[in-house]
């Protein structure tokens, strides 16, 4: 058993004693059907087909899906490169916590080479 071709119009068909309401399959080609020529007419005066409202829920939903994966891979990535960011935070947190012992240290060892100057200065003055 062949399954007969079929096509959906924007307006009203009636073949015969049968009426198609618009959005509706139409049969096409064969004892009862529309011929080629004709739906190719109603195609051209009516515009493209309705899609109807489940064939554009499911449309939406396919997009809101897409959508949400798309979304969902751009927060995998804003995740890593939050943690590569956090990783590089924390070594430059540890790199300036080094400076800071460092500069201490750079401190105290000025302060003790400023007092050896000034006793050195004061020996060198005491001898003239």
């Amino acid at each position: 058993m062949s399954k007969s071709k079929t096509a959906i119009f924007n307006c009203r068909v009636i073949l015969g004693s049968l009426t198609f309401a618009a959005g509706k399959p139409v049969p096409i080609g064969g004892k009862n059907g529309l011929s080629e020529n004709e739906a190719e007419r109603l195609h051209r005066e009516f515009g493209t087909p309705i899609k109807s409202s489940r064939e554009q829920d499911l449309a939406a939903d396919t997009n809101l899906k897409r959508e949400v994966a798309e979304l969902g891979q751009e927060l995998v990535k804003a995740g890593i490169e939050r943690a590569e960011l956090e990783r590089k935070l924390q070594a430059a947190e540890e790199a300036n916590a080094d400076l800071d012992e460092r500069l201490v240290q750079a401190e105290a060892d000025n302060g003790v080479l400023a007092a050896r100057i000034a006793e050195l200065e004061a020996d060198s003055s005491a001898k003239s």
